[in-house]
C-alpha cells in the first residue's frame, strides 16, 4: 500500500519543473505508462489509455532526460504505445475509477487491467507444453515484450515467483577482482574444519552472456547444496563479449582449486553457462586434470553464423529466435568468432583430441523439447557418443528452455534428476543399475 500511495503522489504531484525518479522496481511497461501520462498531463484511466492519442514525443523526450534511469528510448515508447492500441482486449464490464501507473513489477495488475498481451503462447506450443507452464505463461510471461532489444532485454526476472524456495544453506561471497565474483554455498550446519565430501560443484548460470550475476540460480543451488551435502561455487562471470566470460571461468576454476586443494570437481551450467562449463571441462582435461563429471541443462553449444538454421521449434516461448540472436550478436560481435573453427564458442566442433582427453568425464545433459536450442543438446550428445565418451541424456519433451528457473512451478523433476547424477558421481557407482537411479521419481 505504501508503494501505491507513493505512486499516486508521484503522478498527481508531478510538474514540468521537477520530476522525481520513478521507482526502479517498476517494470518496463509501468515505466512507459508513467512517462506517457506525465507527458500528456492525463490521469491514468482505462479510457485514456485506450484512446489512439498522438504521442507527445518532445514532452516524452524531456521526461526521459531529466535524471530518470529509464531503460527505454523515445522511439520505443512510441512503439509500445502503438502495440497497446493494436492488442488491447475489447471493453469489459469491469470498472475502476483510476489506475495507478505503478504496481508490483511482476504481478501483472496493470497489464491485466488494460488487457494487454504482448507475448501470447503459440497455439502449437500450448498443446506440447506441460499445463503448469502454460498457466504461468498466461498469468505472467505473456505480459512481457516479445521483441528483444537492449532496452527490453534487461528486465527484472519474471521467474522469481516460479523458482523453487531457497533452503538454509550458508553462503559467502568472494571478490576475485575485475568484477569477477564467486558465491560459495555450504550445507546447513557445515563446519569448515570438516569435509562434507571430497567433491565440489562449480556452477555457471545462464542469461545469454548478458544477464545475471551472483544471485543467479541462488534458490536452486542452495537446494543442491543441502540435499547433496556438497559445497557449491557459483561463478558470477562478467557478462561481456567473447572471450571474457570464458576467461573468467578459467580464472575462477583456478581460484577454487587453490582454495580447496586436491579435490574432485563437478562442473555444471545452464544455457549460456553450459557453454562455459563445457569449455572449462575440455581445457581442464587438456591439462590432465579432468573434472569428475559435468551437468548441462538446456545448453547453448552451437553459436556459428548459421546456427539459427537449426533452431526449432521457432514458436517456442520466451527464448525466441530474436532473443537468441541478440544474445549471440552481443556475445560474439566479430564475424570471425562465429566460425566453426572457434570451438570455444561452439564446442560441438572441438577437435577430437580434446574429447579423447576427456574420456573419463561423466556427462549429464538435460534437453528441453520446447526449446529452440534442443538441437544443441542432441548434437553434443551425438558427438560424445561418436567419440565413446560417457554421456547420459535426459530428455524433457514438454519443458521450455527456462525450466531450470521454474522448478517451483513445474515441479522438482528436473532438479531431482540432477541431484541423482551428483549422488552417482559422489558414490562412484557405475553400470546400468546405477544409471537407473537418475530416472527414479522419488520426491525431495
Amino acid at each position: 500500500m505504501d508503494e501505491l500511495k507513493r505512486a499516486k503522489q508521484y503522478v498527481e504531484g508531478a510538474d514540468s519543473a521537477r520530476i522525481a525518479p520513478i521507482p526502479n522496481t517498476a517494470c518496463w511497461l509501468e515505466t512507459v505508462v508513467t512517462v506517457f501520462l506525465l507527458s500528456c498531463g492525463k490521469k491514468p484511466t482505462r479510457p485514456i489509455l485506450r484512446e489512439p492519442v498522438k504521442i507527445p514525443f518532445q514532452d516524452a523526450h524531456t521526461c526521459l532526460n531529466q535524471g530518470n534511469d529509464f531503460n527505454i528510448k523515445v522511439f520505443e515508447l512510441g512503439k509500445c504505445l502503438k502495440e497497446w492500441q493494436t492488442v488491447l482486449s475489447p471493453p469489459t464490464s469491469r470498472t475502476s475509477p483510476v489506475l495507478l501507473p505503478y504496481t508490483q513489477a511482476t504481478n501483472g495488475d496493470l497489464l491485466t487491467y488494460l488487457g494487454i498481451t504482448l507475448s501470447p503462447l503459440h497455439s502449437t506450443m500450448r498443446a506440447e507444453l506441460v499445463p503448469e507452464y502454460a498457466r504461468y505463461h498466461d498469468q505472467v510471461l505473456q505480459f512481457y515484450p516479445q521483441d528483444a532489444s537492449n532496452a527490453t532485454i534487461h528486465l527484472e526476472s519474471p521467474f522469481s515467483e516460479s523458482d523453487i524456495a531457497a533452503t538454509t544453506a550458508s553462503t559467502s561471497d568472494h571478490d576475485l577482482g575485475d568484477d569477477l565474483k564467486i558465491r560459495e554455498y555450504n550445507p546447513c550446519g557445515y563446519d569448515s574444519a570438516q569435509i562434507v565430501h571430497t567433491t565440489i560443484l562449480v556452477w555457471f548460470a545462464g542469461g545469454g552472456w548478458m544477464l545475471g550475476g551472483i544471485e543467479s540460480d541462488h534458490n536452486i543451488l542452495s537446494n543442491i547444496c543441502n540435499e547433496a551435502q556438497i559445497r557449491v561455487f557459483n561463478v558470477a562471470y562478467r557478462r561481456k563479449a567473447f572471450p571474457t566470460p570464458l576467461d573468467d571461468a578459467a580464472q575462477a576454476m583456478q581460484w577454487v582449486q587453490q582454495q580447496c586443494g586436491p579435490i574432485k570437481v563437478i562442473l555444471g551450467g545452464v544455457s549460456a553457462g553450459a557453454l562455459l562449463a563445457v569449455v572449462t571441462m575440455l581445457e581442464m582435461s587438456q591439462h590432465r586434470i579432468p573434472p569428475l563429471g559435468i551437468l548441462l541443462v538446456a545448453p547453448s553449444l552451437i553459436n556459428t553464423a548459421d546456427s539459427h538454421l537449426d533452431w526449432a521449434p521457432v514458436e517456442a516461448p520466451w527464448l525466441t529466435p530474436e532473443r537468441m540472436k541478440l544474445y549471440q550478436d552481443t556475445f560474439l560481435p566479430r564475424s570471425k568468432d562465429r566460425s566453426s573453427d572457434n570451438w570455444r564458442a561452439s564446442p560441438v566442433y572441438a577437435p577430437r583430441k580434446l574429447f579423447d582427453d576427456a574420456k573419463t568425464v561423466r556427462t549429464f545433459i538435460a534437453s528441453m523439447g520446447c526449446d529452440i536450442l534442443r538441437e544443441d543438446a542432441t548434437r553434443f550428445v551425438d558427438v560424445l557418443n561418436d567419440y565413446n565418451c560417457d554421456v547420459t541424456h535426459y530428455s524433457c519433451p514438454s519443458y521450455p528452455h527456462m525450466a531450470w528457473a521454474m522448478q517451483g512451478t513445474l515441479g522438482e523433476t528436473l532438479l531431482i534428476r540432477v541431484l541423482r547424477f551428483i549422488e552417482l558421481l559422489i558414490s562412484g557407482e557405475d553400470g546400468e543399475e546405477a544409471l537407473e537411479m537418475i530416472f527414479q521419481t522419488t520426491k525431495l
